[in-house]
């Protein structure tokens, strides 16, 4: 992978921290299967993506902010596929769309998305998906006995919280 900037687009919906380099200790599987529902799972990162990338196109204007946020977002959770298709290479797997083998290997679907253009309910929608992710990201990280793996997620989750923290801010700005 390509080392990344930053100073790109998606800045100030990206933590300013660097992200660790795609490293690994040795191939593993199972880490890789694993790592196939944070990166296409039903709410992985293909997921929120294409939620924020759906949010942002049926915006209301008078909602700017709201616009510009759910792009920005979009393109970290994009940055966060490639680290993760990245990693997942790295651990001898294949970063195909579909879910882990514990979530019996299905493929993506665009299904997983929920399409409101409501903005409270698109973003508590929002919220939950940034949430359950960091849950995830978390249960995956006390499952892992990587630290090169665990200190990627670790970041990863950094980015996480930040979305949720704006999204949150949205949600008291617009729906209360």
């Amino acid at each position: 992978m390509t080392p990344t900037s930053n100073k790109v687009i998606y800045r100030g919906y990206s933590d300013s921290s660097p992200y660790p380099p795609i490293k690994v200790q040795a191939p593993n599987r199972d880490y890789a299967d694993l790592l196939m529902d944070d990166l296409a799972g039903p709410s992985g990162e293909f997921t929120a993506m294409s939620l924020y990338f759906y949010q942002h196109s049926v915006a209301d204007k008078q909602f700017g902010d709201y616009s510009i946020m759910t792009m920005r977002i979009a393109i970290a959770e994009l940055h966060h596929m490639d680290i993760l298709s990245s990693v997942i290479r790295e651990l001898g797997g294949n970063p195909v769309f579909q879910s882990s083998t514990r979530s019996n290997a299905r493929y993506w679907s665009a299904k997983n998305v929920v399409y409101s253009s409501d903005l409270c309910k698109s973003l508590r929608i929002a919220l939950d998906g940034e949430t359950n992710a960091i849950e995830t990201y978390g249960r995956h990280i006390q499952m892992i006995d990587d630290p090169y793996l665990k200190n990627i997620l670790e970041r990863i989750v950094v980015d996480e919280r930040l979305h949720r923290s704006y999204i949150y801010h949205m949600i008291e700005e617009y729906c209360r």
